[in-house]
């Protein structure tokens, strides 16, 4: 799918007044995680979960309910919501969630609130690559503390390793600290808080193990060609 597309989906459950947030690949292409996009993958409030399946159902010029297939373990926390194939592109599916999967809930208050005209903001070339700035700005992108404590808590109370797989992703492509993580997630020391400040206690070590020590030495001291610290969302 490509940005018009994307934007398309979301603008059909605006119009019907379903909250949304982008999760999944794309929004870890928005925090400098590299990702394939595979699917399109939407979190709805809980209650609007119904409503939104049968939005799609409404538009069969658009949208083909299809079955999950080849479920492994990484495609398997999606097992069991509804998917759809966008028929205007064979090959590209969408998914909907509720948002208590993703412990994003309530979802208005993990949304990046919207922004008016052009931003000034730094975008990852993860996403920066393939949607202009004026398109992100459209999307309905996850908070940085939620979606990483979303990632957190789930692996922690269901085992999903691809939850943990997200959630150190996140810890190394936004340069997180326990400075950061304390004074965003606020939570009371738990099973939870204690995997968070691991994965980013350990993101030194895991960098320097993927570069040579001369590079390494260099990422700690800056970043290369921009700046993670200043995506919208992160604080």
């Amino acid at each position: 799918m490509d940005a018009a597309d994307i934007v398309g989906v979301i603008q059909i459950l605006e119009a019907e007044s379903i909250p949304q947030c982008l999760v999944g690949e794309l929004a870890l292409n928005y925090y400098n995680v590299p990702r394939v996009l595979h699917d399109l993958e939407v979190c709805v409030p809980n209650d609007s979960l119904v409503a939104a399946k049968s939005i799609f159902l409404q538009r069969p010029q658009l949208f083909q309910s299809v079955p999950h297939s080849n479920i492994n373990v990484y495609t398997e926390y999606k097992s069991g919501f509804p998917r759809f194939r966008y028929l205007p592109r064979p090959n590209a599916y969408i998914v909907l969630f509720p948002d208590t999967h993703f412990y994003l809930d309530p979802l208005a208050a993990s949304v990046i609130p919207r922004q008016n005209g052009l931003s000034l903001h730094t975008y990852s070339p993860e996403i920066g690559d393939f949607i202009s700035p004026s398109d992100i700005l459209s999307l309905p992108l996850p908070r940085l503390g939620p979606f990483f404590s979303g990632f957190c808590r789930r692996y922690c109370r269901s085992g999903d390793l691809m939850a943990a797989i997200a959630a150190e992703q996140l810890a190394d492509g936004m340069d997180l600290d326990e400075d950061w993580y304390r004074s965003h997630i606020p939570l009371p020391w738990s099973e939870e808080s204690q995997f968070a400040l691991s994965l980013v206690a350990g993101k030194a070590e895991r960098v320097s193990d993927l570069l040579t020590p001369a590079v390494a030495r260099q990422m700690s001291h800056q970043h290369v060609g921009w700046e993670v610290k200043s995506i919208l969302g992160r604080d």
